[in-house]
């Protein structure tokens, strides 16, 4: 957004449009998503349509948001996952970290879910090589990065900025609200859920049935990664219907 901003000044075209590139690569990603998991060519396109007639995924695509930022890397990561299960080297997992530590950086305490989904995709999966090694480099691609961060952010004197933003707003929200004006409602993101989501909800209702009832992996995995944005912000103060955009690429990939 910056580099954006740089070529092409500060203006609503500039503003939109590394967020909307994004929100591409996210749909292409999901699509890529869906193969990797051994899904038909169809099931793919079924996903994307699904996902690219979502209206929460459109608004925080469009209006110059940052969620598209935190949703391709959340998804790369995944994709990375997968791949590694087909591979012995640990490159995938290796980048899955860095991706995941991007998505962090995009949004802060938001990928922490993904963090530790990702790192639960390789504890409960079969692999090649010994789980442990897979678990190692994922976590080592995570923490290099994170420490140059900080390192940066030390020498650079940003130190101080950084942490008035997550003492001052990201836990003073989590447990106050914005301005003290939200309270806790633990449903709070399933209410959105039946409001926005109710063209694809009777699917979504029987794909959840379906990865309960059924002994696929897979299914549970995308209903696991779905359903956690939603239950892990519900219990916070963070009333914002677009911090669970993230969670539609898995809805999506679930329907299908």
């Amino acid at each position: 957004s910056a580099l954006s901003f740089k070529i092409f000044g500060v203006n609503d075209f500039a503003a939109n449009l590394m967020p909307r590139i994004f929100a591409a690569l996210t749909v292409m990603m999901t699509a890529l998503i869906a193969l990797e998991l051994g899904l038909s060519s169809g099931a793919a396109i079924a996903s994307v349509l699904v996902l690219c007639l979502t209206r929460d995924f459109i608004l925080s695509s469009v209006r110059g948001y940052i969620e598209p930022f935190l949703e391709f890397f959340t998804y790369f990561a995944f994709w990375c996952a997968l791949r590694q299960f087909k591979t012995k080297k640990l490159w995938p997992s290796f980048l899955a970290g860095v991706s995941i530590f991007a998505a962090a950086f995009s949004k802060g305490p938001v990928a922490l879910w993904p963090l530790l989904f990702i790192a639960g995709v390789y504890v409960a999966n079969p692999v090649k090589a010994p789980r442990g090694k897979h678990l190692l480099s994922y976590t080592l691609g995570f923490s290099v990065f994170a420490l140059l961060f900080i390192f940066w952010a030390t020498v650079s004197d940003h130190w101080p900025y950084l942490h008035r933003y997550f003492f001052g707003q990201v836990l003073s929200s989590a447990m106050q609200g914005r301005g003290g004006a939200q309270t806790l409602e633990p449903f709070y993101f399933f209410k959105i859920l039946l409001q926005y989501y109710w063209p694809w909800l009777p699917l979504l209702a029987l794909a959840y049935i379906a990865a309960i009832l059924e002994t696929d992996r897979t299914r549970r995995l995308l209903a696991l990664l779905g359903l956690g944005f939603f239950g892990g912000f519900s219990i916070m103060k963070w009333k914002f219907w677009y911090y669970i955009a993230p969670a539609y690429p898995a809805f999506a990939l679930l329907i299908a």
